[in-house]
């Protein structure tokens, strides 16, 4: 678990002013700049499922990001904020959770972040965040194709919590189902796609 451009994995952090330009490969928790922070847990939704802290301010990747779960261009899972993102490297998850800015988890807070890399998932894939539990996204542009193959892609966020706000945000990418559930909202299967978020 955790394999980052600048950092692998990480305890209660802040980063300023990282760039990454070498492709970062790895398993789950994979990112441009920090792959991991997580501590406890075994899936994102998961109630046992733990994070440290992880801050990142005018931070920015241009290379290509691979993992199978949970991959962020940016970082791949944390308790994570963000001031200032920017990404332009693919970002693939052969399993869930891949966002242009952040894969997943239990919370993030995003502002004036800017992907305009391919964003490629499973399911929840968005073109800032893959999936959070709680979250504030205030003032992101997706410009990416976001490409979800059965179920939760969007321009924004794949799937936010209940307790979460997206405010300001725009998408301009297209969204691709590529499973059997080519919908642009949800269908009788229960499958999520959307403009700004999947649910």
């Amino acid at each position: 678990t955790g394999c980052g451009g600048i950092a692998g994995g990480t305890g209660v952090s802040y980063f300023v002013g990282c760039y990454n330009e070498g492709v970062v490969t790895g398993r789950s928790g994979v990112g441009g700049v920090v792959g991991s922070a997580r501590f406890t847990g075994g899936d994102p939704n998961d109630e046992g499922y733990s994070y440290n802290n992880v801050a990142m301010r005018m931070c920015a990747n241009k290379a290509s990001v691979y993992g199978d779960e949970v991959v962020g261009g940016l970082c791949g899972d944390a308790q994570f904020a963000v001031y200032g993102g920017y990404n332009e490297g693919h970002v693939r998850a052969e399993g869930n959770y891949a966002g242009g800015i952040f894969g997943g988890g239990a919370m993030a807070v995003v502002h004036n972040a800017v992907n305009k890399g391919y964003i490629y998932a499973d399911a929840f894939a968005g073109g800032i965040i893959g999936m959070s539990a709680v979250g504030s996204i205030v003032v992101n542009q997706n410009y990416g194709v976001v490409e979800a193959k059965t179920s939760h892609g969007a321009g924004i966020i794949g799937y936010l919590g209940g307790r979460g706000t997206v405010t300001y945000c725009a998408n301009y990418g297209d969204i691709v189902c590529t499973g059997s559930y080519a919908t642009t909202r949800e269908d009788s299967s229960g499958e999520h796609y959307g403009g700004v978020s999947g649910q």
